[in-house]
């Protein structure tokens, strides 16, 4: 269900920017991304959480700069945190840094 209604919001984005740009609208400077179609319905239908399973470059993927699109990581973006999560559900495994 999650994935069929992102790509129904995802398609309604794209035929208002190809509806705005036919009639003169200005043209968008940057890509449009998953993450802006995102917060776009976190906004407009309020949903509460979206998960997503993206691929993320880490460390040596970083710096060779490797693009993949198979997923290596599940992200969670949550409208409204303080309502929808338990801190004492929240374990952390292993802190470190980023690189």
């Amino acid at each position: 269900m999650g994935n069929k209604l992102f790509n129904e919001y995802r398609d309604k984005c794209i035929a208002i920017i190809k509806e705005s740009l036919k009639t003169g609208g200005k043209s968008f400077n940057k890509d449009v991304s998953d993450v802006d179609v995102i917060k776009t319905m976190k906004k407009n239908i309020e949903i509460e959480f979206v998960k997503a399973n993206v691929y993320i470059r880490f460390g040596v993927q970083r710096i060779y700069k490797l693009p993949s699109r198979i997923a290596n990581v599940t992200i969670f973006a949550v409208n409204n945190p303080t309502k929808n999560i338990a801190k004492s559900t929240i374990k952390e495994y292993s802190r470190g840094k980023i690189s």
